[in-house]
């Protein structure tokens, strides 16, 4: 079975705008570091941008999230540091890799790039 083969899905816009928020939910409101499963993961990334494709209102929805969101990127980052130094009392020092955070930060764009 190939994972990327294309596949042509029937939605409603209802359906494509539960999904659009079920996505974003997990990326940037669940607080849950074990949601960064899914935020980070290309394949989820693709399938909004299908979503937003799709959408009647694509136009606006593009220039919204083609943008700097600086508190999605500080609670995905807050989120990768948690992840990856779970047992670091002081994450000021840690670093995390650059393309990891814009892909966690998809669909919006890295602050000071």
């Amino acid at each position: 079975m190939d994972e990327l083969k294309k596949k042509a899905v029937m939605l409603s816009q209802g359906e494509i705008n539960a999904l659009k928020k079920a996505i974003l939910y997990l990326k940037f409101e669940c607080e849950d570091v074990s949601s960064m499963i899914f935020s980070g993961s290309t394949l989820i990334n693709s399938a909004f941008d299908e979503l937003l494709v799709n959408s009647d209102t694509y136009e606006r929805e593009a220039e919204f999230y083609h943008r700097e969101n600086p508190d999605a990127q500080e609670l995905i980052v807050q989120k990768i540091k948690q992840q990856q130094y779970p047992d670091s009392n002081s994450h000021e020092e840690e670093t995390i890799d650059d393309e990891y955070l814009r892909c966690c930060l998809h669909p919006f764009k890295k602050t000071g790039n």
